[in-house]
């Protein structure tokens, strides 16, 4: 399996380390956020969102590291990672889930604040990336998720369309404003 991320991500660490724990090893493909390499389109063709890490196995791509974690514990033989007891199970989504809502965003925000995002955003690569909206009502904006007349093109995961006018989940291609 092959991971696209940064040896200087925490998040493409978390993922490293289930490799490790699980008693396999994964393929580090080093893409280097400095010199915006996750904003090029080869690497947005992977990630829509322009981030890392994204794990490759066997042409299935997954991204979002939580997403991965869960995923590599369940794909790879070894120990579970994973409580079977359903109050230890729950206990382990809380915390998970108070990292990403508390501990998470407030880091990044400091981390945005300082000097490496600096050279990130002075990278010729961010030109390719269109800018994130900061509105919680906006839709996501990336190159693979466009909008036609108010109406996302792009199915969801399921394979459906939304048929939400408004949504800023994908729509189908029928959908008129």
């Amino acid at each position: 399996m092959r991971v696209y991320g940064s040896a200087t991500s925490a998040c493409t660490h978390k993922v490293l380390m289930v490799f490790a724990e699980k008693g396999h090893e994964a393929e580090l493909v080093e893409v280097d956020v400095l010199r915006g390499q996750d904003k090029l389109p080869e690497h947005v063709a992977r990630m829509p969102f322009g981030e890392i890490p994204v794990l490759d196995d066997d042409g299935f791509l997954l991204y979002e590291s939580r997403a991965i974690i869960r995923y590599l514990d369940q794909r790879l033989p070894g120990p579970s990672l994973t409580p079977d007891d359903i109050r230890l199970r729950g206990l382990m989504e809380q915390w998970i889930s108070v990292e990403q809502s508390y501990v998470s965003g407030p880091v990044w925000d400091l981390v945005r604040a300082g000097p490496v995002y600096d050279i990130i955003r002075r990278s010729p690569a961010v030109a390719l990336f269109p800018p994130r909206r900061t509105t919680p009502a906006s839709p996501v904006h990336a190159p693979n998720w466009r909008a036609r007349s108010g109406c996302w093109t792009r199915p969801w995961p399921t394979g459906r369309t939304s048929p939400v006018r408004g949504s800023p989940w994908p729509r189908s291609p029928s959908c008129r404003t």
